[in-house]
Protein backbone atom coordinates (compact mmCIF):
# COMPACT_ATOMS: atom_id res chain seq x y z
CA UNK A 1 0.00 0.00 0.00
CA UNK A 2 1.18 3.36 -0.59
CA UNK A 3 1.00 5.78 2.50
CA UNK A 4 -1.68 9.10 2.49
CA UNK A 5 -0.31 12.17 2.02
CA UNK A 6 -1.92 14.90 3.51
CA UNK A 7 -1.64 18.14 1.49
CA UNK A 8 -3.49 20.79 3.08
CA UNK A 9 -5.55 21.33 6.84
CA UNK A 10 -7.39 24.34 6.57
CA UNK A 11 -5.56 27.75 7.76
CA UNK A 12 -2.88 25.72 9.51
CA UNK A 13 -3.75 27.18 12.87
CA UNK A 14 -6.97 25.68 15.13
CA UNK A 15 -8.42 26.34 18.23
CA UNK A 16 -9.28 23.77 20.79
CA UNK A 17 -12.87 22.26 20.30
CA UNK A 18 -13.05 23.83 16.88
CA UNK A 19 -15.34 21.49 14.45
CA UNK A 20 -15.90 20.49 10.59
CA UNK A 21 -12.65 20.75 9.85
CA UNK A 22 -11.18 19.54 6.50
CA UNK A 23 -8.28 17.63 5.83
CA UNK A 24 -7.11 17.35 1.85
CA UNK A 25 -4.72 14.98 0.28
CA UNK A 26 -4.25 12.21 -1.35
CA UNK A 27 -3.88 8.35 -0.95
CA UNK A 28 -6.32 7.94 2.05
CA UNK A 29 -8.38 5.14 0.49
CA UNK A 30 -11.75 4.65 0.16
CA UNK A 31 -12.52 3.04 3.57
CA UNK A 32 -12.91 4.80 6.84
CA UNK A 33 -9.71 5.34 8.76
CA UNK A 34 -8.46 7.37 11.76
CA UNK A 35 -6.94 11.34 11.79
CA UNK A 36 -5.22 12.39 15.07
CA UNK A 37 -2.50 15.20 16.65
CA UNK A 38 0.66 14.59 17.82
CA UNK A 39 2.71 16.21 20.09
CA UNK A 40 5.70 15.66 17.53
CA UNK A 41 6.59 14.81 14.11
CA UNK A 42 7.41 10.74 14.58
CA UNK A 43 4.09 10.26 16.14
CA UNK A 44 5.57 10.20 19.65
CA UNK A 45 3.91 12.18 22.93
CA UNK A 46 0.96 13.19 23.50
CA UNK A 47 -2.07 12.51 21.12
CA UNK A 48 -5.63 13.01 20.27
CA UNK A 49 -7.69 10.90 18.32
CA UNK A 50 -9.74 13.30 15.79
CA UNK A 51 -11.85 10.55 14.24
CA UNK A 52 -15.34 11.25 15.68
CA UNK A 53 -17.74 11.54 13.43
CA UNK A 54 -15.40 12.30 10.24
CA UNK A 55 -16.78 11.68 7.03
CA UNK A 56 -13.98 9.55 4.41
CA UNK A 57 -12.66 9.83 0.88
CA UNK A 58 -9.65 9.30 -1.15
CA UNK A 59 -8.98 12.78 -1.18
CA UNK A 60 -10.94 14.70 1.59
CA UNK A 61 -11.44 13.68 5.06
CA UNK A 62 -14.49 15.81 6.54
CA UNK A 63 -15.98 16.43 9.78
CA UNK A 64 -12.50 16.52 11.84
CA UNK A 65 -12.99 18.13 15.26
CA UNK A 66 -10.32 19.29 18.10
CA UNK A 67 -11.15 18.33 21.17
CA UNK A 68 -12.23 20.70 23.52
CA UNK A 69 -10.10 19.61 26.51
CA UNK A 70 -7.09 17.76 24.58
CA UNK A 71 -4.59 16.04 25.33
CA UNK A 72 -1.95 17.99 23.44
CA UNK A 73 -0.78 21.51 24.62
CA UNK A 74 -1.06 24.50 22.80
CA UNK A 75 1.40 25.66 20.66
CA UNK A 76 3.31 23.25 17.08
CA UNK A 77 1.51 19.77 17.03
CA UNK A 78 1.11 17.31 14.10
CA UNK A 79 -1.31 15.72 11.99
CA UNK A 80 -1.42 12.29 11.32
CA UNK A 81 -4.12 10.09 8.64
CA UNK A 82 -4.05 6.12 9.28
CA UNK A 83 -5.89 4.45 6.59
CA UNK A 84 -7.80 1.12 7.43
CA UNK A 85 -5.19 -0.70 6.00
CA UNK A 86 -2.91 0.68 9.14
CA UNK A 87 -0.97 2.62 6.39
CA UNK A 88 0.50 6.31 8.49
CA UNK A 89 0.93 9.56 6.36
CA UNK A 90 4.99 9.92 6.27
CA UNK A 91 6.60 10.87 9.63
CA UNK A 92 9.20 12.20 6.95
CA UNK A 93 6.62 14.87 5.58
CA UNK A 94 4.68 15.92 8.99
CA UNK A 95 1.85 18.33 8.57
CA UNK A 96 2.36 20.84 11.18
CA UNK A 97 -0.18 22.98 12.70
CA UNK A 98 -0.51 25.26 15.77
CA UNK A 99 -3.24 24.51 18.28
CA UNK A 100 -4.37 27.58 19.96
CA UNK A 101 -6.79 28.14 23.18
CA UNK A 102 -10.23 28.45 22.31
CA UNK A 103 -11.33 32.55 21.61
CA UNK A 104 -8.01 33.58 20.88
CA UNK A 105 -8.27 36.49 18.92
CA UNK A 106 -6.90 36.12 15.44
CA UNK A 107 -2.85 36.73 14.96
CA UNK A 108 -1.75 39.76 13.20
CA UNK A 109 -0.50 39.78 9.90
CA UNK A 110 1.86 41.81 7.92
CA UNK A 111 0.01 43.15 4.76
CA UNK A 112 2.88 44.86 2.86
CA UNK A 113 0.67 45.60 -0.08
CA UNK A 114 -1.68 47.80 2.28
CA UNK A 115 1.21 51.00 2.33
CA UNK A 116 -0.21 51.69 -1.66
CA UNK A 117 -3.68 51.94 -0.56
CA UNK A 118 -4.78 55.73 0.42
CA UNK A 119 -7.96 56.62 2.36
CA UNK A 120 -10.75 58.66 0.33
CA UNK A 121 -11.07 61.90 2.55
CA UNK A 122 -15.03 62.66 3.15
Amino acid sequence: MVAPNITDFGDESHEEGETGLIVDGFNFGFFLGEVWMFANADRSGLSDDLSTGIAWGEMRITGVDIPAVPNNALGAVFLAVKTLDNEWSSPAFPYPFTLVAAGAPPVAGYFPYMHNIRRRRA
